[in-house]
């Protein structure tokens, strides 16, 4: 994804906008930092799960998704940093929990 971001985004999209380009490769490059982040929540999930502990996954997602909407209020409403403020509300919403 890093190393490849710009022809897979040109190779799904075809040409759009030039801001809608870059906007999508910024949001990109930020959020495949988080990759592995991500693939720890989904094994700790998938584990709760197995257990039988489905509201420790629930009671999770919801406080990631929590923070997530905040910091993209923080982000977008009062930073004012637009595609990179929302990927990197992502960013730490993931990685608080993780």
């Amino acid at each position: 994804m890093v190393a490849f971001n710009e022809s897979i985004l040109r190779t799904l999209y075809g040409s759009v906008d030039p801001n809608v380009m870059e906007s999508s490769l910024t949001y990109l490059r930020i959020t495949t930092l988080y990759f592995p982040a991500l693939a720890l929540y989904n094994a700790g999930a998938a584990i709760f799960r197995s257990m039988g502990k489905t509201k420790v996954a629930m009671y999770i997602s919801l406080l990631m998704n929590v923070v997530h909407v905040i910091g993209n209020y923080i982000a977008i409403f009062i930073l004012k940093a637009g595609v990179a403020g929302v990927a990197w509300s992502s960013f730490a919403g993931f990685h608080v929990l993780v």
